[in-house]
């Protein structure tokens, strides 16, 4: 009888913390017909990613062990990539990309490594791109926490199955993390954050370094930049003109 009143106070505790009416306004949907949809849809436009990391100088190649994740084809200053979890990436000696449906694996080319962002940006192989469900889109801008705005994600629970999840940023990551965000759960690097919309916004970079069941997402798309300040506009060395022409450093003479 004691666990079985516990539980109504349980509920209420985990819906306070995570974020009262608000976190409710949007979920996975109810009926099984609409749930396989979304899967489906969103499982198509997933890649996995197999990384083997560069051995160490007393490291047996033959027994470093492999880390996988996932990845995601977007347009990134107009070009086709695949965005992945930084973390994941790191110290790679190869990579191996593989279709949702697990028919080609193709080896990529790291192409960037962001470790500020939590990201890395990888070369699509050709037989990748042929089996894309989409082409690449342009990411959804992430830019505050919002508990009230869910992400959808799919994990593989076996080849061809699909487990639908979701979450939501509760809020933005501490000093040294900056740009960065948290979300209650633990994903694996690289798993891919879809907005209500299906458009990808966020990954996972990895789980919260306190072991605390939260994870630590990167946004897939910069931050729109600030606003200049009124009456002058910032040039590219960051320095903002006034209606006159003068920079700032003027204005200090």
């Amino acid at each position: 009888m004691q666990r079985k009143a516990l539980l109504p106070a349980l509920a209420a505790i985990l819906f306070i913390i995570y974020g009262g009416p608000g976190a409710l306004a949007q979920s996975i949907p109810l009926d099984y017909e609409s749930q396989q949809r979304l899967k489906t849809d969103l499982a198509g436009r997933v890649v996995f990613v197999e990384v083997t990391p560069t051995p160490g100088a007393f490291e047996d190649p033959a027994f470093i062990a492999k880390r996988f994740g996932q990845g995601v084809p977007v347009m990134r200053e107009g070009r086709a990539v695949i965005v992945t979890s930084w973390y994941l990436v790191t110290g790679a000696a190869s990579v191996v990309v593989t279709s949702a449906d697990g028919s080609v694996s193709e080896p990529a080319t790291v192409l960037a490594e962001l470790q500020d962002k939590g990201i890395a940006v990888l070369s699509i192989p050709p037989g990748i791109a042929a089996r894309l469900a989409r082409p690449p889109a342009a990411p959804a801008v992430l830019t505050e926490p919002d508990k009230s705005k869910y992400f959808y994600c799919v994990t593989p629970a076996s080849l061809g199955m699909w487990v639908l999840t979701e979450t939501f940023i509760v809020e933005k990551a501490p000093f040294p993390l900056e740009g960065l965000y948290l979300a209650p759960g633990v994903l694996a690097p690289g798993t891919v954050l879809f907005d209500g919309l299906g458009v990808p916004a966020a990954i996972a970079a990895r789980e919260s370094f306190q072991g605390n069941g939260i994870t630590i997402v990167a946004p897939l798309a910069d931050p729109p930049p600030l606003p200049a300040p009124q009456g002058g506009t910032t040039t590219g060395d960051g320095t903002t003109t006034d209606e006159t022409g003068d920079t700032d450093d003027d204005a200090q003479m």
